[in-house]
């Protein structure tokens, strides 16, 4: 990896010679025989021509382009490496690329690259996360639509994901389910509610489904009589 804000290290690298690997990826070589694999369209301006770069001393402008350029083929490695183990929103991805130590700058055109590429997509991200969560727990629309939001998916993406996923799952049902479970745990009608609410239901979807599973406003019916014949 070059080190684009070393003030010698510009004085001392001469590009040699190019072999194309593959479709847009490249090996340079320098004066020294060390070899840098980027991709040509990471290296901007000499994107269609990077022989251009070679035999002769870089501009620091120049220099600075091809240690970028470098740079960014780690990053990509290093994202495709995340994205194997998981499906990642945009947000995540830059976040775990920035606490690897990469600059924003850099992972910008590697996140457009994977974008283009349809290796990252947010839509996606979110269908999936949706499945995987219906799996997990119970919660209504408020709050999936706040856990997507924390994870940096858009609004647009959000709405469109979330009314993909309640075509197939009734908010309803779900909060009857997890009413069920808080029916277990406790007899509190408010606490009951609250608890329905913190899970993304509206109140007067909590408390019609308190009814229908035989919990009244005046109800003072104990744990063990709801559940004694279950």
């Amino acid at each position: 990896m070059l080190d684009e804000n070393s003030n010698s290290a510009n004085d001392n690298i001469i590009l040699r010679d190019i072999h194309y690997l593959a479709t847009n990826l490249i090996k340079i070589y320098t004066e020294s025989g060390i070899s840098l694999i980027t991709r040509r369209n990471y290296l901007q301006d000499f994107s269609d021509n990077p022989e251009l770069l070679l035999n002769r001393k870089l501009s620091d402008r120049e220099f600075d382009i091809v240690a970028s350029a470098v740079n960014q083929y780690i990053i990509e490695c290093s994202a495709v490496t995340y994205l194997n183990r998981a499906e990642h929103s945009v947000y995540q991805l830059q976040n775990k690329l920035i606490k690897k130590g990469f600059k924003k700058r850099d992972i910008e055109p590697v996140i457009d690259l994977l974008r283009n590429l349809g290796y990252i997509d947010d839509k996606r991200f979110a269908d999936a996360w949706l499945r995987n969560r219906a799996n997990a727990t119970n919660e209504g629309y408020a709050r999936l639509y706040a856990e997507l939001k924390k994870r940096g998916i858009s609004k647009a993406h959000s709405i469109e994901a979330l009314k993909s996923f309640f075509a197939e799952h009734d908010e309803k049902q779900l909060c009857l389910r997890a009413t069920r479970k808080q029916l277990k745990k406790m007899c509190v009608r408010s606490k009951i509610i609250q608890s329905l609410q913190r899970k993304g239901f509206s109140y007067a979807m909590a408390e019609t489904c308190l009814k229908e599973c035989g919990f009244y406003k005046n109800s003072i019916q104990t744990l063990e009589e709801r559940y004694i014949n279950e």
